[in-house]
């Protein structure tokens, strides 16, 4: 409990709060990094982009879904859970191809 910031913790996802900074500095690093391996292959590195992206449109839907009407809240988890599926195997897609390339 940490009532210093007040309406931050009001949603239930202290996590998000917490490990955001973390997140966002991971986000940049790992970025920084595949564009060094993947610079020779720019639709794979395309592709990353991209599953990062939607990774972090999942961070803001989990931020934001929570507290909407049950209803509203019903679709805001679908598309959460949906983007994640579609992330993550973008995200395989991409590293599978890479490694097949470079073999």
């Amino acid at each position: 409990n940490v009532p210093s910031l007040g309406s931050l913790f009001i949603s239930g996802k202290y996590w998000v709060v917490v490990l955001a900074p973390f997140i966002v500095l991971t986000i940049i690093y790992f970025t920084w990094f595949l564009f060094k391996k993947l610079k020779a292959y720019p639709m794979i590195f395309t592709g990353v982009v991209i599953a990062i992206l939607l990774w972090m449109f999942i961070i803001g839907l989990e931020w934001w879904g929570e507290g909407h009407a049950s209803s509203t809240y019903v679709y805001i988890s679908l598309m959460e859970e949906e983007s994640e599926m579609l992330s993550s195997t973008l995200f395989l897609t991409c590293f599978l191809t890479f490694f097949k390339k470079i073999k």
